[in-house]
C-alpha cells in the first residue's frame, strides 16, 4: 500500500506470471502514486474557523470591494457571528439588524464554508421570488465562481446552477420564498436561511401553516446538525425578528468597541453621538451635517470626539458580549456559548457599529425627526425609520408622551414619608406591581375634592411579603404636626406573578388591601368578582372569602396621565416627594398610547411604580375619597348636629313643663 500520497512505491516482479505476456515474464518494476483527484479525497483536512476560512477563499460580490478577497476588517462584528453559528451547541442565530449592516453577507459566508469545508443540504427563503432569483444569480452563483476553492467544486453539468438551485459536488443549494408552500415544504435541509422574515407572508395560503414554522419542518431529519439562520431589520414589536430576538432567545449578545485614545471597551450607544449646535442652542440643519461630516462619538471615559475613521478602528475589536439586567458587560460570545451550551444565541446589531454607515448619517436621520418644516406624519415616519434602521428596534405605532425631567419638576417640598399637613390629606392608599423577586409599591396621600391633589410620599421596592407588610401597616406616617396617618387601602396586582401567595396575603387584611387584575377594556372604571379557586389546572379550592377587583387600566393611566399634565402650582396635580429618584421617574415615562387609544410599554422599559400609581388611583374610587368632607365641611356638620341636637333637648324640655 502506499504510506503517503506524494511518496510513490516500486514494485518487482521476481518470478514469471503465467497470465503475463512473454516479454514480462521476467519480472518488471512499475512506479505508482495518488492522482490528483485522490489526493484530494484522501487529504486530511485542516479544521478551520469560519471566520479564518472566509479570509481566505471568500471573494465579495457586491459594493466599492467587490471582486477583492474579504478582509472582516471591513465588517468586523460579523467575524464572531461565524464562529458562533459554528459552535456544535447552537442551533439558531438571530440577528436582529439595521439594514446594510453585512448581516445578509455574514449568512452567504457562513453557507460558502460549509460547502467546503461540512456540506449539507442548504435552503434559503426569500420575501418574494423575485428578490431571491435576483440574489441568487448576483450574490451566490458570483460568490462561487470568483473564490477557486468554491469553484473547484462547480460540477460540469450547466443544469445544476439555475435561478432557483445550486448543485456542487459537495452539497444542493435551493432558493425558496415566503409564497410558495412547495419551495418551503419540499426536500430535507441541514441549513436553513430565512432572509428579513419580518417582511414575509404570514402563510403561503390559508390551508398552510406559518411560513417560518412552514420551512423550520424541513431541518427535522438532522436534530444534532442543523443550522437556522433568523435576519431582518425589525419593524414592530411583533414582527418575528423581535420576537425571536427577545423572547426565544436565550441570550443576546451586544457588540463592544475599544476607544482608539484611551483604549477604554465600552459599549456603543445612540446617546453618545453628538452633532455641533449653533448660537441659539439649536442643533445645525441636518442636511449641513451630514453632508460636511460634523458628527461625532464621545468617548464615554476620555470624551475624546471619534470621527467615522476613528469609529472604524473603535470597532475592530470583533468583541460581542453577553447582555446582563444591571447593564454591565458579560461573558464574551464564544465563551458564553461554550459554557452554557447556547442554541438560540441573539445579535442586536445598530446601524452605527458598522463601518458602512457614517456617524453623520445617524445624527442627521435623527434630527429629521425633529425638523419643524416637516406635518405630523411626517415626523412619525421618520422617527420610525429611525428605530428601525439605526437602532434596529421594534416600533410601536405609540409616541412618548413626557419626559422623566417632567416628573422630577412635579417634585414638591415634602421630604421622602412626610404627609402633607394643614388639613390637605384625606387618606392615604396604595398599589403594588408583583413581580417574580419581589413588590414595587406607592404609597399616595390623597387630598379633599372631586379632583384631589395627591402626593406620592413613598415609592420603592421590597423582596418579601413581610416587608411590604412592614412599608404598609407597620411604618409610621406622620405630618409636620406630627398626626399619624396609616394606610387606609392597598390594591395589589395579582395577574401573571405569584398570584396563589398574592390572594393567601391579601385575605389577611379584610376591608385593607384586594388583588386586582388590570384590564384594557371594561364597561366600567372597576368591577368585582369572588376568588374561589386558585390558579393552575387542578382548580383547588380557595379557603376563604376574598374579591378581586377588575381594573380598567386604559381609563385610570388616561386619569393618571392627566394628573401628570397638571402644574404643580395647580389644583388636581400629582407631585412627588423631594428628591424623588430618576429611575423612578423614568418609570412614569414607560408607557404611551397607540393608534387604538390602549397604553403599551416602550421598548421594554421598567413601568412598576407606573402600574402602582394607577392602581392607588382606583384606591381612592373605590374608597370614594373624592367625597369625603374636608376638615371645615366636618365641623361646620358637627356644629350643626350639635345645635340640632341641643334644639332638640329643649324641646323636649318645654314639652317637660307643659305635662
Amino acid at each position: 500500500m502506499l504510506t503517503s500520497p506524494n511518496a510513490p512505491k516500486t514494485y518487482h516482479v521476481s518470478e514469471p506470471l503465467p497470465w503475463l505476456p512473454q516479454e514480462l515474464s521476467g519480472g518488471f518494476t512499475y512506479t505508482t502514486c495518488f492522482s490528483r483527484p485522490e489526493r484530494q479525497v484522501y487529504r486530511r483536512r485542516q479544521k478551520l474557523w469560519p471566520s479564518v476560512w472566509v479570509e481566505k477563499h471568500r471573494w465579495i460580490t457586491q459594493g466599492r470591494l467587490a471582486g477583492s478577497v474579504m478582509r472582516l476588517d471591513n465588517s468586523p462584528h460579523i467575524a464572531t457571528q461565524l464562529d458562533v453559528a459554528d459552535c456544535p451547541s447552537v442551533r439558531c442565530v438571530v440577528v436582529c439588524a439595521a439594514p446594510q449592516t453585512a448581516k445578509s453577507t455574514m449568512v452567504d459566508s457562513y453557507i460558502a464554508y460549509r460547502m467546503d469545508m461540512a456540506p449539507g443540504p442548504a435552503l434559503t427563503v426569500y420575501p418574494d421570488q423575485r428578490t431571491g432569483e435576483k440574489n441568487m444569480v448576483k450574490r451566490i452563483h458570483k460568490m462561487i465562481d470568483l473564490s477557486p476553492r468554491l469553484r473547484s467544486l462547480k460540477t460540469v453539468n450547466k443544469d445544476d446552477f439555475t435561478k432557483s438551485y445550486v448543485r456542487l459536488s459537495t452539497m444542493d443549494y435551493q432558493l425558496g420564498w415566503a409564497g410558495s408552500a412547495i419551495t418551503l415544504s419540499n426536500e430535507s435541509i441541514q441549513l436553513l436561511d430565512l432572509q428579513e422574515v419580518d417582511k414575509y407572508k404570514e402563510s403561503p395560503n390559508k390551508a398552510e401553516a406559518g411560513t417560518i414554522e412552514l420551512a423550520e419542518t424541513r431541518v427535522i431529519n438532522y436534530p444534532n446538525s442543523y443550522k437556522i439562520f433568523i435576519t431582518s431589520t425589525p419593524t414592530t414589536e411583533a414582527g418575528p425578528v423581535w420576537q425571536a430576538l427577545t423572547v426565544e432567545c436565550e441570550v443576546i449578545f451586544d457588540y463592544y468597541v475599544r476607544c482608539p485614545y484611551c483604549g477604554q471597551e465600552q459599549y456603543m450607544t445612540f446617546e453618545r453621538i453628538r452633532w455641533p449646535k449653533g448660537a441659539d442652542g439649536h442643533s445645525l440643519n441636518y442636511q449641513d451635517i451630514f453632508r460636511d461630516k460634523l458628527a461625532w462619538y464621545e468617548c464615554e471615559e476620555c470624551e475624546a470626539h471619534w470621527s467615522d475613521i476613528d469609529r472604524d478602528q473603535a470597532v475592530k475589536t470583533r468583541l460581542w458580549r453577553a447582555r446582563t439586567q444591571d447593564g454591565s458587560p458579560g461573558l464574551e460570545a464564544m465563551q458564553y456559548v461554550e459554557r452554557h451550551r447556547t442554541t438560540y444565541p441573539g445579535f442586536h446589531q445598530p446601524s452605527w457599529i458598522s463601518t458602512s454607515v457614517s456617524l453623520s448619517r445617524v445624527a442627521a436621520d435623527w434630527l429629521k425627526i425633529q425638523d419643524p418644516r416637516r406635518d405630523y406624519a411626517g415626523k412619525r415616519k421618520a422617527r420610525k425609520n429611525f428605530y428601525n434602521k439605526h437602532k434596529a428596534e421594534a416600533w410601536l405605532e405609540i409616541e412618548e408622551s413626557r419626559g422623566h425631567q417632567g416628573i422630577l419638576d412635579l417634585c414638591d417640598q415634602y421630604p421622602k414619608g412626610v404627609v402633607p399637613g394643614n388639613d390637605q390629606t384625606a387618606a392615604l392608599v396604595a398599589g403594588v406591581d408583583t413581580q417574580d423577586d419581589g413588590f414595587w409599591y406607592l404609597i399616595l396621600a390623597v387630598g379633599y375634592g372631586l379632583s384631589p391633589t395627591c402626593w406620592v410620599i413613598d415609592a420603592g421596592f421590597v423582596l418579601s411579603f413581610a416587608d411590604l407588610h412592614q412599608v404598609l401597616w407597620e411604618d409610621v406616617y406622620r405630618d409636620a404636626n406630627n398626626n399619624l396617618y396609616t394606610v387606609q387601602f392597598c390594591l395589589q396586582d395579582c395577574l401573571g406573578h405569584r398570584t396563589h401567595e398574592v390572594y393567601d396575603f391579601c385575605v389577611k387584611y379584610p376591608g385593607l388591601m384586594l388583588p386586582s387584575v388590570g384590564r384594557q377594556t371594561m364597561e366600567g372604571p372597576y368591577g368585582y368578582s369572588p376568588v374561589e379557586f386558585y390558579p393552575g389546572t387542578e382548580k383547588r379550592k380557595f379557603p376563604g372569602q376574598l374579591m378581586r377587583v377588575k381594573c380598567n387600566s386604559t381609563f385610570y393611566k388616561d386619569k393618571l396621565d392627566g394628573k401628570l399634565r397638571v402644574s404643580l402650582d395647580d389644583p388636581g396635580s400629582m407631585r412627588f416627594y423631594h428628591g424623588f429618584p430618576e429611575d423612578f421617574a423614568k418609570m412614569f415615562c414607560a408607557e404611551a398610547r397607540d393608534d387604538s387609544g390602549f397604553w403599551q410599554q416602550l421598548n421594554n422599559r421598567p413601568n412598576h411604580l407606573w402600574d402602582a400609581a394607577y392602581l392607588s388611583l382606583v384606591g381612592v374610587d373605590i374608597k370614594g375619597i373624592q367625597r369625603w368632607a374636608t376638615p371645615a365641611e366636618q365641623k361646620v356638620v358637627e356644629q350643626q348636629r350639635e345645635e340640632q341636637k341641643a334644639k332638640k333637648a329643649k324641646q323636649i324640655k318645654q314639652k317637660r313643663r307643659r305635662w
